[in-house]
C-alpha cells in the first residue's frame, strides 16, 4: 500500500509540511516492516516509542487497485509494535538523533548533528556531513560506513566500551577518507571486514580498542592499509587483531602509540612510519615471522630498548639479524663487501642461532675438541679414556702448544675457533640476565 500527499514541493519532490518537519510523499508499509521514505527531520527526537508519537495525525491519500480515498492516519498507525523493522530510506536528520529500544535500518540516510542509536540499528550507504555535536554510535551492525572530506569538531564515537556497554559491532564496509577529526576518536569493539582509512588527520586520541579488521576495501590486495594519516595525539591498538598484513605507510605517529596484545596474524610494516614519541608494544602476538621487514623488526627491538625491556628486546634484535642474514644472501648480485657479511652473519646463526642458544656452542666447542685430537693423533675416532681426555684438553683455551705435535695451523685454528665460540656462548648466556 503507497500513500501520497501532493501539497508541497522541495527540491522537485512532493512533501508534507508537518511542524517544521517535511515527509515525503512516499511511506510504504509491508509485513512487519514499515519503510519511511525521503523525511527530513529537523526538530524531531526520537528517544522510544513515546517521541515518535508525538508528531501529529496526518492526513493522505491512499491508492489501492485504481480507487482512491481519503484516510487519516497517525504515527501510531505507522509505527505500532515494539517488534516491527523501521526502515529509514533517504532521510535527512538535521538535529540531535537518540534511537533506541527499536529494530532500525539506515539506508542512505544523512547524519547533520548527533545521532545515539542502540545496538539493534543497522547503517547501509549512510553519509556523516560536518557535525558539530558529539556522534555516539552504540552497537547494532553497520553495513557501509563512509566517511568523506568531512570535519568533526566535536567527539566520534563508534560502540564506545564502558560499565553499560560490551556489545561488539559487525561492520561490513568503513571507509574514512580526507577527514578531519578534531576531538577524539573511538572505535570500539568492532569486527570490520573492509576497511580503508587514508588522507586523514586525527587532532587528538585516535582509539581503537580491541577491533579486528579482517582485510583491505580492495578486494584484489586484502593487505590492511592506514596510508597518509596524521595522529598528533594518542593511539590505541590494544587488543586489537588484523587478520591480514598491516602497513602504516607515510602514517606520522606524534603521540604515543599502544600496540598493547595486540594479535599480527600476517605481520606488520612500519618502514614507512614516521614515529615521534614512543610505542608500547608489550605483549603483541605477531603470528607469522617470516613476513616483517629488517627495519620494521629494528623498531620493535628499539621500542623495547627505550624502556629497558631486554629480553624483548633481545628477541627483535635476533629476528632482526634472521632477516639480515637472509636479504643478504637473496640478493641477486653478491659483491665481496656483502659476501663477508653473508659469511659472518651465517656463522653467527649456525654456532648459535645468533646468541639464542647457548647450547649449540657447546654442542661445537666439542666438536672442535673431537677434530683437534683426530688431526693430531691421526688416530681417527676411538672410544678410549685417553680420547676423550685429549679431547677435553682441545676444548680449552688453556692447552699448551706442545700438545699440537708443531702442527701450528692446526693449532691456530683451535684457538681461533674456541674464542669465537667461547664469545658465543657467553653472550647467548648473558643475553637475558645483563643489565
Amino acid at each position: 500500500m503507497i500513500f501520497t500527499n501532493l501539497i508541497k514541493q522541495k527540491n522537485g519532490k512532493k512533501f508534507l509540511h508537518i511542524d517544521n518537519t517535511y515527509i515525503n510523499y512516499e511511506v510504504k508499509l509491508e509485513k512487519n516492516k514499515k519503510i519511511i521514505k525521503y523525511i527530513i527531520f529537523n526538530n524531531i527526537k526520537f528517544n522510544c516509542q513515546i517521541n515518535i508519537k508525538k508528531i501529529f495525525p496526518i492526513q493522505l491519500q491512499c491508492i489501492n487497485d485504481g480507487n482512491s480515498k481519503i484516510y487519516k492516519y497517525t504515527v501510531d498507525d505507522i509505527i505500532n509494535s515494539i517488534d516491527t523493522i523501521y526502515i529509514f530510506d533517504n532521510c535527512i536528520f538535521h538535529e540531535d538523533t537518540v534511537l533506541s529500544d527499536k529494530n532500525i535500518i539506515f539506508k542512505n540516510c544523512k547524519f547533520n548533528k548527533a545521532i545515539n542509536a542502540d545496538y539493534k540499528s543497522k547503517f547501509y550507504n549512510c553519509e556523516f556531513k560536518e557535525i558539530k555535536k558529539p556522534i555516539n554510535i552504540l552497537g547494532g551492525k553497520i553495513n557501509i560506513l563512509e566517511i568523506k572530506n568531512q570535519t568533526f569538531n566535536e567527539k566520534f564515537y563508534i560502540n564506545r566500551q564502558d560499565e553499560d556497554n560490551d556489545k561488539t559491532v559487525e561492520i561490513e564496509t568503513l571507509e574514512i577518507c580526507q577527514t578531519t577529526f578534531k576531538d577524539k576518536f573511538k572505535l570500539h569493539n568492532c569486527k570490520i571486514k573492509k576497511l580503508s582509512i587514508k588522507d586523514t588527520d586525527f587532532e587528538k586520541d585516535a582509539d581503537f580498542f580491541k577491533c579486528e579488521f579482517s582485510q583491505n576495501i580492495d578486494e584484489k590486495d586484502k593487505n590492511i592499509y592506514f596510508k597518509n594519516i596524521n595522529f598528533n595525539d594518542l593511539v590505541i591498538f590494544d587488543e586489537a587483531v588484523f587478520k591480514e598484513k598491516v602497513y602504516f605507510n607515510y602514517v606520522t605517529f606524534n603521540g604515543y602509540v599502544n600496540f598493547r596484545k595486540a594479535t599480527f596474524e600476517k605481520g606488520l610494516d612500519l618502514e614507512l612510519a614516521n614515529i615521534k614519541n614512543d610505542i608500547n608494544f608489550y605483549g603483541i602476538d605477531i603470528k607469522d615471522i617470516s613476513n616483517i621487514s629488517q627495519e620494521t623488526y629494528r623498531v620493535i627491538k628499539y621500542q623495547f630498548e627505550k624502556i629497558g625491556n631486554k629480553i624483548n628486546s633481545n628477541t627483535y634484535h635476533i629476528l632482526e639479524l634472521n632477516k639480515n642474514r637472509q636479504n643478504i644472501w637473496n640478493k641477486e648480485e653478491i659483491n665481496f663487501d656483502l659476501f663477508q657479511r653473508g659469511i659472518v652473519s651465517l656463522l653467527h646463526f649456525i654456532t648459535s642461532k645468533h646468541s639464542q642458544s647457548w647450547i649449540l656452542p657447546l654442542f661445537w666447542i666439542f666438536l672442535i675438541g673431537i677434530i683437534t685430537e683426530n688431526i693430531v693423533s691421526n688416530m681417527g675416532f676411538k672410544i678410549s679414556f685417553d680420547y676423550l681426555n685429549h679431547t677435553i684438553q682441545y676444548m680449552s683455551l688453556l692447552t699448551p702448544k706442545d700438545m699440537f705435535c708443531g702442527n701450528n695451523i692446526v693449532f691456530i685454528f683451535n684457538k681461533i675457533s674456541l674464542g669465537y665460540l667461547y664469545y658465543q656462548f657467553l653472550t647467548a648466556v648473558r643475553k637475558d640476565t645483563r643489565k
